[in-house]
């Protein structure tokens, strides 16, 4: 049994336990029954444990080459739009990390009308997301500088400021089905694919495709979370 099937065997078995239940055949018969139930166990399935810039390479290839030239392409259009899509965007740090490197690196960024879609599968990730609220690992690669811009010193943690939040638009969406959200500027797709077969993953770069007009960008990351850059 390779590592995957181990890890999604033994989150199965927790979720059985969590339920009361000894068969993976009750599991699946609640599941038939209930969307609640199925959602449910997706949530365990899904690692949710994540942190602001987890990836330190994508965001200064995202900072020093993608927005410079998304600058030059678009800064003379009206309106002067940045669609951007967190595909699996777990409890909020992708988005919100994308958006302090906007406002922090876009020339004339307040100029600019700035649409962070991020998206998960995990209605419990969601609200958290939506919350902004931030304390401990999750925000240990956040500067005393991106704390103090970006964030406002609350009881429990940090609290993601109203500027910042205007940027990102939260739904709920599986990545297994079909959905198209508009042209997009940019795809961020971490540890997403893992989940799914080979098939599976070229059917959804297909899909990522085509949200764009010409020269399509999407970072996104291997079974050994390596990052990359899909031009």
């Amino acid at each position: 049994m390779n590592r995957e099937k181990r890890f999604f065997s033994t989150r199965v078995r927790e979720h059985l336990r969590a339920k009361g239940m000894e068969r993976g055949t009750e599991l699946l018969r609640v599941m038939r029954k209930s969307n609640v139930e199925y959602e449910g166990l997706l949530e365990r399935l899904l690692t949710q444990e994540t942190s602001f810039f987890r990836y330190p390479g994508v965001y200064e290839a995202f900072e020093k080459r993608v927005l410079p030239e998304l600058h030059t392409k678009k800064f003379w259009k009206n309106p002067r739009t940045l669609r951007i899509w967190s595909a699996g965007c777990s409890t909020g740090e992708e988005p919100y990390s994308i958006g302090i490197t906007i406002a922090d690196s876009l020339s004339f960024a307040d100029a600019w009308n700035v649409e962070i879609l991020a998206t998960d599968v995990g209605r419990h990730a969601l609200k958290h997301a939506e919350r902004g609220l931030y304390k401990g690992r999750s925000i240990a690669s956040v500067s005393e500088r991106q704390l103090t811009n970006h964030f406002s010193e609350v009881s429990g943690g940090y609290q993601v400021k109203p500027r910042l939040k205007k940027m990102v638009s939260f739904a709920q969406m599986n990545l297994a089905s079909a959905v198209y959200v508009g042209r997009m500027d940019m795809i961020f797709c971490m540890n997403v694919m893992i989940y799914f077969s080979e098939e599976r993953r070229r059917s959804l770069v297909q899909r990522f495709l085509r949200h764009f007009g010409t020269r399509p960008g999407i970072f996104s990351s291997d079974t050994r979370n390596q990052s990359r850059r899909c031009r």
